[in-house]
């Protein structure tokens, strides 16, 4: 079973992305919320969950162990496949999902595409309680691999002399980033 991925993008859709590692293409399956965020050419690392099936062989990707288990536990749910679990990181934060959890807000649920009534009223049900174990760092905190070169990339822009509230907003809009010296050229392609 694979458990983690770094390589090369070779192809982009809003959907999944195609990592060359060396030499081989896996096709990676991404919230579509991190998809805009990576470009051709650039490296990118990955906490995978792997399904193997009699038809298909599927690779799904996350920037954060956090989020790798949060997809893990919607699958424990009755009627929610890796689709659906897929939605629901697309849909919402990590965070966001764990603090409706922990609300029982069952109507957080049914406004994310794909997810009804009886599927949110159901997500509630099997997963309240299960939760309280994951950390923020764990879901996209400064201390998972992905955002580790957040600050780094902030400190770097404003020492040439660009303004801090603007570095912040453009490294929030660029997301995970394999490493700060790729962060900080993408960022400054969207500063000019």
């Amino acid at each position: 079973m694979l458990g983690w991925l770094r390589g090369t993008i070779r192809y982009l859709s809003s959907r999944h992305i195609i990592l060359d590692i060396g030499g081989v293409g896996y096709e990676v399956w991404v919230p579509t919320r991190l998809s805009g965020s990576f470009l051709p050419d650039s490296t990118a690392e990955f906490f995978i969950h792997h399904i193997i099936r009699e038809d298909a062989n599927l690779l799904y990707g996350f920037p954060t162990s956090g989020e790798l288990e949060l997809f893990k536990l919607l699958l424990t749910v009755s009627g929610v496949g890796p689709k659906t679990a897929l939605s629901v990181l697309d849909g919402a934060e990590p965070l966001d999902i764990i603090r409706a959890l922990g609300q029982e807000d069952a109507s957080f649920f049914k406004n994310i595409s794909g997810i009804g009534a009886k599927t949110s009223e159901r997500i509630i049900l099997e997963l309240k309680g299960k939760v309280e174990k994951m950390s923020a760092s764990s879901l996209g905190g400064e201390s998972s691999m992905a955002y580790q070169n957040q600050e780094d990339i902030i400190s770097a822009l404003v020492a040439l002399g660009y303004q801090a509230v603007s570095v912040r907003r453009i490294v929030r809009e660029l997301g995970p980033v394999a490493s700060a010296q790729e962060g900080i050229r993408r960022a400054l392609a969207k500063l000019k």
